[in-house]
């Protein structure tokens, strides 16, 4: 996996920055992480500082909430440019949903029951879309079995935020594709 762009949100409080642009609300930078503009509605952003090919990852350090599976924060991929599209996976407590998002349209796909960190931004959400296979990692462990989902060909990595998970945040994003090995002090060990 090559990485195509980094985050570490270590930067003055307010706007996501330049980088990232609003696919519905947005986020903010609140010490030195990444939070949804308000934690009472949806917020999805992507990173619109790069060219990204259609088979991409991404990865963040997660700090869940207990608002209930479906909600929480957390990452999107193939994430349109002009309409509210992307593939969407939040974070609760108790595990990870993952569903799709379709001119503003929401689809469950699945869920992965596993227990998250609510004290620190302590684990690692991971994921990924090779083609029509779709595998969420948390601290570099696949949870569950591939998905398979054809609906969404092409689009950017980003944030993601599902209502109701009062004071989860994220830190330390980063997003590539699969053309190459990674190299260097990027964060390998999370990478399967």
């Amino acid at each position: 996996m090559a990485v195509i762009a980094t985050d570490d949100f270590n930067r003055a409080n307010g706007a996501i920055g330049a980088n990232w642009s609003d696919v519905d609300s947005t986020f903010l930078v609140s010490s030195n992480t990444a939070i949804p503009n308000s934690y009472a509605s949806d917020a999805v952003v992507r990173y619109s500082a790069a060219t990204w090919p259609n088979d991409q990852y991404c990865l963040a350090a997660i700090r869940a909430s207990g608002g209930g599976i479906g909600t929480g924060i957390g990452l999107v991929l193939r994430c349109s440019t002009s309409v509210q599209t992307y593939y969407r996976f939040v974070v609760d407590v108790t595990g990870v949903d993952i569903g799709r998002v379709v001119t503003g349209a929401f689809t469950p796909i699945t869920t992965r029951a596993t227990t998250w960190g609510i004290v620190t931004a302590s684990d690692i959400l991971k994921c990924e879309i090779q083609g029509t296979t779709i595998r969420v990692y948390k601290n570099g462990v696949q949870l569950g079995a591939d998905i398979t989902d054809a609906n969404i060909a092409s689009g950017q990595p980003g944030l993601g935020y599902s209502s109701t998970g009062s004071d989860s945040f994220l830190d330390n994003w980063e997003g590539g594709d699969f053309s190459t090995p990674a190299t260097g002090a990027s964060v390998a060990w999370i990478r399967a």
